[in-house]
C-alpha cells in the first residue's frame, strides 16, 4: 500500500474520532481561572488554557452477579452508537466530513496553541506564575523564539526577584521585565538545531520559587504557502478553497482546514493528500456540499484555520504550520449546494460487517 493510501486511512481514522463527538464527547470548556493581569490601562491575558477532563474513581468492593448482562448490555449500546456513526459518515467522502460544534474543538487550533502553563505558590497559592511560549511550532526560517511569564498575587501584578530560565540542553534563556509583572525571554533560532526543546523556568517571587516546564519544537522548512487564490463552488455543488503554495522538497503534503459558519461555529473539516514536486503548485481543499445541504446551512463560510505538513515514509509529519485564513466566502445558500449524499463504500462495507 502505498503512502497516499495510507495517509487517507489515516485522515479517515481521524474523521472517525470527529464524528464520534456526536454522541461521546463533552465539549472542552475554557479554564476560567487563570488570572487577568491589569497593567494600567492595558489588560494581559495569557491563551486560554485547556481543563483536563477529571479523574474517574473507581470502587474497590467485589461486582455483583449481575455485572456479566450489564456489561453485554453496555456493548450492544456501544455497537448500536456505532453503526449510527457509520450511517451518518456513509454519508460523505473520506476527505471531508461534518463537525458538531457543541461537542468538537478546532483541532489545528488546539494543536497550534501554546503550551500555557499556570503555577502556583506551594504556601501562598494566591502567589500565581503563568508561562508559555510564543508558539509550539517554529521553523528554521523563524529568526526569534520568544517566552512570557506573568506573575501575580490575588489577581495583581507583582515582580518577580529572580528567574532563571534553561533548555534541556543547558542552554540558558535570559528574560527581562517588559512591564509590571510580565517578562520576555528571547532566543535566536540560530543558536539552536532542529528538534524538540523543553524548557524550565524557575522563579523567585514573594518568598515562593515557582517552577514551570513547556515544550516547543523547531524544524526544518519543507514549503512556503503563499496565499488562498479563491474560493468556489464546483460544477456539483461543493465548496473550494484553491491555496498557492512553493514546494521546497518534493514528497507527500497533506493539507487540512477547519471551516466556520456565519455565527462563528465551527461546522466541517476537510483534508487533501496529494504527492508533489518541488516549485509552485495549487491546492484545492473541498468541502462536501452535502454538509450544507442536509443542515441546511447558508453562508457565508470562513475557512479560519489551515496546516499544510510534510509527511514521511512512516506517517510522521514535518515542517507543518498553521495558517490562520479567517478567508470568507460569498453568502451562498444552503440549496446551492451538493443535494446528494455521498456512498462511501468503505464505511458501507465497515457497516455490513457491524451487522452481520
Amino acid at each position: 500500500m502505498n503512502i497516499k493510501k495510507w495517509i487517507k486511512i489515516f485522515c479517515f481514522l481521524l474523521m472517525c474520532i470527529i464524528l464520534s463527538t456526536f454522541f461521546y464527547h463533552k465539549e472542552k470548556k475554557i479554564n476560567p481561572k487563570l488570572p487577568i493581569v491589569m497593567q494600567g490601562e492595558k489588560t494581559i491575558s495569557p491563551p486560554p488554557l485547556i481543563n483536563s477532563s477529571p479523574s474517574i474513581k473507581t470502587s474497590k468492593t467485589r461486582a455483583p452477579a449481575f455485572v456479566e448482562s450489564k456489561t453485554d448490555h453496555l456493548l450492544m449500546t456501544n455497537r448500536e452508537k456505532t453503526i449510527e456513526i457509520y450511517r451518518e459518515m456513509m454519508n460523505y467522502p473520506d476527505y471531508s466530513s461534518p463537525i458538531d460544534y457543541r461537542k468538537s474543538i478546532d483541532h489545528i487550533e488546539s494543536k497550534f496553541s501554546p503550551d500555557v502553563k499556570q503555577t502556583l505558590g506551594e504556601n501562598d497559592p494566591s502567589v500565581v506564575m503563568v508561562s508559555w511560549s510564543e508558539k509550539n511550532y517554529y521553523s528554521i526560517k523563524d529568526k526569534v523564539i520568544r517566552f512570557y511569564a506573568l506573575f501575580s498575587k490575588n489577581g495583581k501584578s507583582i515582580n518577580a526577584q529572580k528567574i532563571r530560565a534553561n533548555l534541556n540542553n543547558g542552554l540558558e534563556v535570559p528574560f527581562r521585565p517588559q512591564t509590571p509583572g510580565e517578562y520576555v525571554g528571547e532566543l535566536s533560532i540560530s543558536q539552536i538545531k532542529t528538534g524538540q526543546y523543553m524548557m524550565q523556568i524557575d522563579a523567585d517571587v514573594l518568598g515562593e520559587t515557582l517552577t514551570s516546564i513547556s515544550g516547543f519544537k523547531v524544524e526544518d522548512q519543507y514549503f512556503e504557502y503563499k496565499k488562498m487564490e479563491k474560493s468556489f463552488l464546483d460544477s456539483n455543488g461543493n465548496l473550494v478553497f484553491k491555496h498557492k503554495v512553493n514546494i521546497l522538497k518534493a514528497g507527500t503534503y497533506l493539507l487540512e482546514g477547519m471551516l466556520y459558519d456565519n455565527q462563528g461555529k465551527i461546522i466541517a473539516g476537510a483534508h487533501n493528500a496529494v504527492d508533489l514536486t518541488e516549485g509552485v503548485h495549487f491546492l484545492n481543499l473541498n468541502f462536501y456540499g452535502y454538509i450544507f445541504y442536509k443542515k441546511k446551512i447558508s453562508g457565508p463560510f470562513n475557512l479560519k484555520n489551515i496546516q499544510l505538513a510534510y509527511v514521511d515514509d512512516n506517517l510522521a509529519t514535518h515542517g507543518e504550520q498553521r495558517v490562520i485564513l479567517n478567508a470568507l466566502t460569498d453568502k451562498y445558500e444552503w440549496d446551492q449546494f451538493n443535494s446528494e449524499p455521498f456512498n462511501n463504500s468503505v464505511i458501507d462495507s465497515k457497516l455490513n460487517q457491524l451487522k452481520d
